[in-house]
């Protein structure tokens, strides 16, 4: 970045747009005094200003940074059925899921989970009571029974 050429740049422009420094500068919401340090190369255009400082001055950032640009090379655009980005989107749109949708499943897993573990509790439960002493009861044991049935998972 060369800050005499950026000056002349500036300079240039600005005059073949017949903007004034205080216009120049209104527009990029800073001094006119700022605009005139760039001019004279005395500082640089802060680098949050140079992308309004070039549309303004129809420049490209390139342009107006004197950096090389890459030269421009000519493709020849292929046919449309041969094109990835109809596939892409087809894609992209088929494997979003629904968050809602995502939790119903995972609430639907969790419920048969959960309808089994107290199918198997309750089993146990009523086989423990028939075969051992009924002292403890029939809902002791598949409280037991449940959470034996929980205790895997």
């Amino acid at each position: 970045m060369d800050n005499k050429k950026i000056g002349l740049l500036i300079s240039t422009r600005r005059k073949e747009k017949g903007l004034t420094q205080k216009a120049l500068a209104e527009q990029l919401n800073v001094t006119d005094k700022a605009v005139s340090k760039w001019e004279r190369d005395i500082a640089k255009p802060d680098i949050n200003t140079i992308p309004r400082l070039a549309e303004i001055l129809d420049l490209s950032i390139e342009e107006l940074m004197n950096l090389p640009t890459k030269p421009k090379v000519e493709t020849t655009p292929e046919p449309e059925e041969k094109t990835v980005e109809p596939i892409l989107q087809e894609e992209a749109t088929a494997t979003i899921p629904d968050p809602n949708e995502v939790e119903r499943q995972n609430y639907k897993e969790k419920s048969k989970k959960l309808l089994i573990k107290g199918i198997i509790g309750f089993a146990i439960g009523f086989l423990f009571t028939l075969f051992t002493s009924p002292e403890f009861g029939f809902f002791g044991f598949c409280a037991i029974g449940i959470f034996m049935a929980g205790l895997p998972y």
